[in-house]
């Protein structure tokens, strides 16, 4: 049986491949292929459906953007400026 976690590691955070990752656990790509988009990928779309984490980022920068521009004090554009940095 295949950990979830290791291949979900592998996948998004060690960059590797369904090829890599199935050689590397002996499994056949098909099969991984279809654990990982089927089960996974849905599976993390539906906690961004609850969470709107994407959303949320995105209305963040964008009121960030709106503040920017709205102003030309050097100490709130920086605290802007890094604020967009945590955001991205």
């Amino acid at each position: 049986m295949i950990n979830k976690k290791q291949y979900l590691n592998d996948y998004y955070f060690n960059d590797l491949s369904l090829t890599e990752i199935s050689e590397k656990l002996q499994y056949f790509k098909n099969k991984l292929f279809q654990i990982i988009l089927k089960r996974t990928v849905l599976e993390l779309e539906q906690f961004e459906e609850k969470l709107n984490l994407i959303k949320l980022n995105n209305q963040r920068l964008f009121l960030l953007n709106e503040i920017k521009k709205s102003t030309n004090d050097t100490e709130v554009l920086t605290y802007v400026d890094e604020l967009i940095k945590l955001e991205n």
